[in-house]
């Protein structure tokens, strides 16, 4: 009997300590990193011009990567890889993002944030100058050909989200990022 209870010891005793795969973060696929793809370049400047000849300049950075493990009895034992696209839009832009609670300085936001956990918990969401796509919301991006997708306010999570001038409507390219918008008044914008 204590041979039984000795082995079965010993195996519990291993199976706590090896985490080698328990923890395992499966890697961004493909269909993925399509949201990153157009961000490689550092400080990538662009300029888009709407139809009253106002102008935004967004500076979009490469992509961050950033992980975190959770060990704990009340919400478990997991690693999570994320995956972000900061970007600033400059001084002297028309759209803007709103001011902080202190009055002196800007929201920040990031284009993309993906996270996949070990757990099987994945998310992403897409916010562009305020408009907000996530969960079940994102399904409804209109797919217009294979590298250009739709993003319509009507169908976002939420609209005017930390900025003081928001849009409704922007259009995706894969290779090159956000290539044109609609903003509140219905002004059209497109990149330079």
């Amino acid at each position: 009997m204590k041979k039984v209870t000795y082995v079965s010891l010993l195996f519990l005793c291993y199976s706590c300590f090896d985490n080698s795969n328990k923890y395992k973060v499966e890697d961004f696929n493909q269909e993925d990193l399509k949201w990153f793809k157009p961000f490689q370049k550092e400080n990538d400047t662009v300029i888009y011009v709407s139809e009253r000849m106002e102008y935004d300049t967004l500076i979009f950075h490469k992509p961050e990567s950033e992980s975190d493990s959770t060990r704990s009895f009340e919400t478990g034992y997991s690693n999570t890889n994320y995956l972000t696209v900061p970007y600033d839009i400059t001084l002297g832009s028309y759209h803007k993002f709103a001011l902080s609670g202190d009055g002196k300085t800007r929201c920040t936001q990031n284009f993309a944030n993906m996270a996949k956990s070990s757990s099987g918990y994945d998310s992403l969401e897409i916010i562009f100058i305020g408009t907000l796509f996530n969960g079940e919301n994102l399904q409804k991006i209109k797919k217009l050909n294979d590298s250009m997708y739709l993003f319509r306010g009507t169908d976002a999570n939420y609209t005017g989200i930390s900025v003081d001038e928001g849009i409704n409507d922007f259009i995706f390219n894969t290779n090159k990022g956000v290539t044109e918008y609609v903003d509140y008044r219905k002004v059209k914008w497109k990149r330079k």
